[in-house]
């Protein structure tokens, strides 16, 4: 679960950065959406962090908002998947 919506948010991002860079006078990438979404490791580590309370998934919500609404629907999505989903399995 982690490794697909990952893919989908790792692409998302990669793209909106190589989009931006072509765009004259776009506004520059933010440095902490790279740092958090630019691989897919980071962005499977920065889900793990959002989905045990590591760090607050609005956090990323807003991060992920200039690439576009359907980054943050995949995180909400997500989010809600595993919260309802994955961990009450486990209680």
């Amino acid at each position: 679960i982690v490794f697909i919506f990952s893919i989908i948010l790792t692409q998302g991002v990669t793209d909106y950065a190589r989009f931006s860079e072509l765009v004259v006078g776009a506004v520059p990438v933010d440095s902490e959406l790279i740092e958090s979404f630019g691989s897919l490791f980071r962005t499977m580590f920065s889900l793990s962090l959002a989905m045990t309370g590591g760090r607050n998934w609005g956090e990323f919500a807003k991060m992920l908002a200039p690439t576009g609404w359907d980054a943050v629907a995949a995180l909400t999505l997500f989010i809600f998947f595993t919260t309802f989903s994955v961990v009450n399995i486990v209680t």
